[in-house]
């Protein structure tokens, strides 16, 4: 079982993987949208695009979280 502070730590990582799952979605209720002919269905360009910043934006924080913690422990053994 994780410790809280490792859970406390993958909230970036957690959090990008919902906004990529949005955006995903998004992506394919649009296509769908076209193939049934539907019109414009889904939650717009500027919001697609700040859903899609939002997954890079919290992946790079998560991914320095990490190398943070792998530097960390690589020091405190030496």
């Amino acid at each position: 079982m994780q410790s809280n502070s490792e859970t406390t730590r993958n909230w970036p990582l957690r959090l990008s993987g919902i906004f990529a799952t949005v955006f995903v979605g998004n992506v394919f209720l649009g296509k769908t949208a076209v193939l049934m002919g539907w019109g414009s269905v889904g939650i717009g360009d500027v919001a697609e695009f700040l859903t899609l910043l939002a997954a890079a934006a919290t992946f790079i924080i998560a991914v320095l979280i990490k190398e943070e913690e792998r530097k960390s422990a690589s020091s405190d053994q030496t």
